[in-house]
């Protein structure tokens, strides 16, 4: 029986899509995120002493990127459409510089979020999402990722709230991959909250399912799919202590009841975790001895550059040290990745005092965001 028309998708975009979502799972490497909004790295400029301003955060990215062997490490940065528009101090653009190290960028394309019901977000921005897909497309993006966010209380995240989120997901991913973008699909289930480990896992299941049912829908190309979630661990107000082993067979056993095989790969956000805590948990999770068809890596921000922040605050004579503090901290996240970390004895489950952590935070406050300076741009 010949297939019907709408699924019948063209062999090289599946060639095209493959091939990229591949190369950003190169064993051991991991995906930076550098796409903070600009409210959002406003505020960690602030803990430091920095004003946020344009030259300040291309300052900032300019010292991620300039970072000596970054390509050893990392595979692909996300980026915020602000950075994809700057350039370094030799006028190149920091696509061009990243791919001259074998890294391919990224940008995130979501808008915010807006309120659903009970005061829970839905991300916004499909509106004109092909049109920036194909603009980013051509400035030499590869890839793009959008963030749905979901809170755990007694009454969150509903149905509703699953549902419309999982929806909005699988069509970003539908509509990147129809002009030729790897999509990351972000549902991130936030860690603030006095919630257990078992109801996080329930919550983390169910999420999961929809959004894999939704893409399913919506005729996806898993092989050209990325998924970035959050690992499975109790609130951070939560009284009960767990153990690394608890919190990393939770992680990979939601993983095996809900992801297909076929999917290209899993890479995992360290949320509201310190840095130590998020490398040597994405450490035991490889570890669990478990089927797990997937390659898995991580895609972490303030998990793996928060520190360096804290170090160069804005200061050129920094700038070698921060290096050397950022190199350090990828290489025990590749360790992580490919299983081979060796974690303190001293670490139990996640606290409240991670680095920058923001208790209760309101996402309606950092939305929406409207990048159309790329749409302008020739």
């Amino acid at each position: 029986m010949e297939p019907t028309k709408w699924m019948n998708r063209p062999e090289y975009l599946e060639m095209e899509l493959w091939k990229i979502a591949k190369h950003l799972f190169w064993p051991g490497k991991g995906i930076l995120g550098c796409d903070e909004s600009v409210h959002t790295l406003g505020k960690r400029f602030q803990c430091v002493g920095i004003a946020n301003e344009s030259e300040a955060r291309r300052q900032w990215r300019k010292l991620i990127f300039d970072t000596p062997s970054l390509g050893d490490y990392v595979s692909g940065v996300i980026m915020h459409p602000e950075t994809i528009l700057q350039t370094d101090d030799d006028g190149e653009s920091f696509i061009a510089n990243l791919r001259s190290k074998g890294i391919v960028s990224g940008v995130k394309l979501d808008e915010g979020v807006q309120p659903l019901s009970c005061d829970e977000p839905i991300t916004v921005g499909l509106e004109n999402l092909a049109a920036k897909c194909e603009a980013f497309k051509n400035a030499g993006i590869h890839f793009a990722k959008w963030r749905c966010v979901y809170r755990i209380t007694k009454q969150t995240p509903t149905t509703v709230a699953i549902q419309s989120n999982a929806l909005t997901l699988a069509r970003f991913a539908n509509i990147c991959q129809t002009k030729r973008l790897v999509p990351i699909i972000e549902p991130d289930i936030e860690q603030d909250g006095k919630h257990s480990l078992r109801r996080m896992e329930k919550v983390t299941e169910a999420v999961l399912s929809a959004v894999v049912k939704a893409m399913q829908d919506h005729n996806v190309y898993l092989e050209g799919a990325i998924l970035k979630i959050n690992f499975v661990t109790p609130g951070m107000q939560c009284s009960k202590t767990y153990s690394l082993q608890d919190m990393a067979e939770c992680t990979v056993e939601v993983l095996r009841r809900t992801i297909p095989p076929s999917l290209q790969g899993i890479c995992f956000l360290a949320g509201s975790l310190k840095e130590s805590e998020a490398t040597a948990l994405l450490d035991a999770v490889v570890k669990t001895v478990a089927p797990k068809p997937w390659y898995i890596t991580f895609s972490f921000s303030r998990g793996v550059h928060m520190s360096t922040l804290e170090l160069w605050r804005g200061n050129p004579e920094c700038v070698v040290v921060a290096h050397i503090h950022l190199t350090k901290r990828l290489e025990e996240n590749k360790l992580a990745a490919l299983g081979k970390l060796i974690p303190s004895d001293n670490w139990s489950s996640p606290t409240q005092d991670g680095e920058m952590f923001i208790h209760n935070h309101s996402f309606l406050g950092d939305g929406p965001r409207k990048p159309e300076a790329i749409l302008a741009s020739p």
